[in-house]
């Protein structure tokens, strides 16, 4: 079964249910206006027919949380994803998995709240931005290819540490 939502949508908000969730959005390898989004072992949800610029919002709420982001392509049209960790603040993790070819992260972590940042996926006009909120961890993930990721500061007010522990050909920036 796979509920599917298609109104030539712009917007749409998943939340967790308060206890420890995995939940995991994909945008579609092909198709720039499909998506999927998986919230433990509940149906699958499909998402088909945004438009362009699209926002997705995904809420753990309450509970120790992972919340994998896949954009799977820059050229999609799901181009800003809200990823809410949700409290307590305690062991909520995002992960942005990109694919087996290139990819290019950049994560900048708020000037404000150590919990909060940007990860942009992609380069040139064909960017995902993922802003999170309430993440204790987060995790970028290759998963091969000539990938590069590169560490912004923001301004000064931050205790933020980086572990990089790139694979052969892979190659980072910390600035």
């Amino acid at each position: 079964y796979s509920p599917i939502y298609s109104k030539l949508a712009a917007y749409v908000t998943v939340n967790g249910n308060g206890a420890a969730n995995s939940m995991r959005f994909a945008a579609h390898a092909t198709n720039a206006d499909e998506a999927t989004v998986w919230v433990d072992a509940r149906p699958l949800i499909s998402l088909d027919n945004f438009t362009n610029a699209s926002n997705v919002t995904i809420n753990g709420l309450a509970g120790d949380d992972v919340m994998t982001i896949v954009p799977n392509k820059a050229d999609t049209n799901f181009d800003n994803l809200t990823v809410g960790a949700g409290g307590p603040a305690d062991a909520d993790r995002v992960v942005v998995e990109g694919a087996t070819n290139a990819d290019t992260f950049s994560y900048t972590p708020s000037a404000t709240t150590d919990a909060n940042g940007r990860i942009v996926f992609g380069t040139g006009a064909d960017l995902v931005m993922i802003d999170f909120v309430g993440t204790e961890s987060l995790a970028l993930a290759g998963l091969g290819g000539d990938d590069t990721a590169t560490f912004n500061t923001p301004l000064a007010g931050t205790a933020d540490s980086v572990i990089f522990n790139p694979a052969a050909a892979d190659h980072g920036q910390i600035r």
